[in-house]
């Protein structure tokens, strides 16, 4: 029962991700899930995640094959330099973890952009980045809270 509850939560994840990016186009509302999926610490269910995430971006995106990949490397290098620095459920290194990734958003995407000469609009890349930054503690502190794991935290203390 547990393994159907999750797969379906994460079916609901994704469905509510990609109608949700296709509403605000440039900002990436599945990196949630993978920072959801890498605090929990579940190899096999990060591995489909961030797969499953990787492919949905690549599917749907403007940039060349690839460029969701190394952006979620970049993300993950970012989470775990950060958890060893501080506790990956606080709200306090989401708000690091989404302010860095806010700004990696802006100097990757200019520069994936820049590689393969695709004119990039500076000011609207900002705008996004900005966005994205703001968008991710709250939308994290919301699937986190549906997710039951604000439960289960009270439960271990």
């Amino acid at each position: 029962m547990r393994l159907a509850r999750n797969i379906a939560w994460w079916l609901c994840f994704f469905l509510a991700g990609v109608y949700a990016q296709s509403i605000l186009s440039g900002i990436d509302f599945l990196l949630i899930g993978v920072i959801i999926a890498l605090q929990e610490r579940r190899p096999v269910q990060l591995a489909w995640v961030i797969l499953a995430a990787i492919l949905l971006q690549e599917g749907v995106g403007t940039l060349p094959f690839g460029s969701a990949l190394l952006f979620y490397v970049f993300a993950i290098i970012v989470f775990y330099g950060g958890r060893a620095l501080f506790e990956a459920e606080n709200f306090f290194f989401i708000f690091l973890v989404s302010a860095l990734l806010g700004l990696l958003h802006f100097i990757f995407t200019f520069a994936i952009a820049d590689l393969h000469s695709l004119h990039t609009d500076i000011t609207r890349l900002g705008v996004e980045s900005v966005i994205q930054a703001l968008l991710i503690p709250p939308l994290w502190r919301l699937a986190y809270f549906l997710r039951g794991k604000e439960k289960e935290n009270e439960n271990r203390a």
